[in-house]
């Protein structure tokens, strides 16, 4: 029994919400509703930019993480390949390699965390 709510599907007859769009039984566009669609495009609006929120603050998170870790990496790698060249085992181009790590790999991670801070601050994100 259906109640002031509820009304028939137009076209199995199922007993469904008076502002259903669409059928959740047979899946048929109901006529005569609505849909308020300046709410829906804003809601979409929300639900993409809580996505690109959370990406920011992701991407944000893994650069500032990785600076302490690829220096003190890089450092280790390099002391490990400076010791082990003198027993001529590994060549000088694997100790460079790892200095320029250990350089170049935080810088980027620095530069990475200011842009996407500078964007989260234009976006009034307080985290």
């Amino acid at each position: 029994m259906k109640n002031q709510n509820e009304k028939y599907c137009n076209e199995c007859a199922a007993i469904i919400s008076k502002n259903a769009y669409i059928c959740p039984h047979c899946g048929v566009k109901q006529s005569g509703v609505n849909i308020d669609t300046e709410r829906l495009a804003e809601s979409a609006k929300v639900g993409t930019f809580t996505v690109v929120l959370l990406l920011l603050v992701f991407i944000r998170g893994v650069a500032r993480v990785s600076i302490p870790l690829f220096i003190i990496g890089g450092a280790a790698s390099a002391a490990y390949y400076y010791y082990d060249m003198q027993k001529n085992s590994y060549s000088e181009d694997d100790f460079y390699v790892s200095v320029i790590v250990m350089i170049i790999v935080p810088i980027i991670g620095y530069f990475i965390s200011l842009i996407t801070t500078k964007i989260l601050r234009k976006l009034n994100y307080q985290g």
